[in-house]
């Protein structure tokens, strides 16, 4: 079984403290990780499964910025080892990074942070030597986007 992450993709305003991490990331609520033994720099393995553009009503749209039409065929399914990053004790979330080699692929399809909202599914965590299973026996789904789509 898996756990399944609805939201919208961010970018840090300062580097991250770990080689193989970009700046790009996505918030999970620290209630669905904490049963598990997770620290700072494990991963967690999980695959594309869709990429949608988010529109903020309140925003006025940019209307130099446009780009063509997009296949995700090529991201969609990928799998990708999100590197885990532990919330503040006043947040409600911890941070999953993209390694950057997966950062390079989401900008070179015009995915920007802030305007585009990704859908993964994670089934285990690798911390060192230790991999374990996420959710064996069910499936969790966070989903923060529902006030933005019907």
């Amino acid at each position: 079984m898996t756990l399944i992450v609805r939201t919208l993709i961010h970018l840090l305003d300062h580097e991250v403290e770990n080689d193989t991490a970009s700046k790009v990331y996505i918030n999970v609520p620290k209630k669905v990780l904490e049963m598990y033994t997770v620290k700072v720099g494990c991963i967690l393995n999980g695959e594309i499964e869709q990429i949608k553009k988010f529109i903020d009503e309140n925003e006025s749209l940019n209307p130099q910025i446009r780009t063509g039409a997009k296949d995700y065929s090529q991201i969609i399914g990928n799998h990708v080892k999100m590197i885990y990053y532990k919330g503040a004790a006043d947040e409600d979330h911890d941070y999953l990074f993209f390694p950057k080699p997966t950062a390079i692929k989401l900008t070179s399809y015009a995915i920007f942070p802030n305007d585009y909202v990704i859908k993964m599914a994670f089934d285990s965590i690798i911390c060192g030597w230790k991999h374990t299973k996420l959710y064996s026996e069910t499936s969790v789904n966070f989903d923060d986007t529902e006030q933005y789509y019907d």
